[in-house]
């Protein structure tokens, strides 16, 4: 899964909370705004070596470590 996509399924889901609970959790908007800290940083370099997949708040080749338990732990049986 991209970060894009992982921020559109957020979104998503933040929207049916809306739309059926009249609410969205604040779990849904901290979520969102743990995964904006780790996004990879798509602009540091122009070659296509791989450099550029790392998240840039942690260091680690993206997907990191707090991004992939995020997927696996949102959407266990929903992939």
């Amino acid at each position: 899964m991209t970060y894009d996509e992982l921020l559109e399924r957020i979104d998503e889901e933040g929207e049916f909370q809306v739309t059926y609970f009249d609410c969205k959790p604040r779990m849904i908007t901290a979520l969102r705004r743990v995964v904006e800290l780790h996004k990879p940083a798509d602009d540091a370099c122009s070659c296509d070596c791989g450099c550029c997949q790392f998240c840039s708040y942690c260091k680690e080749a993206y997907p990191c470590k707090t991004i992939k338990i995020i997927i696996n732990e949102q959407w266990k049986g929903n992939k």
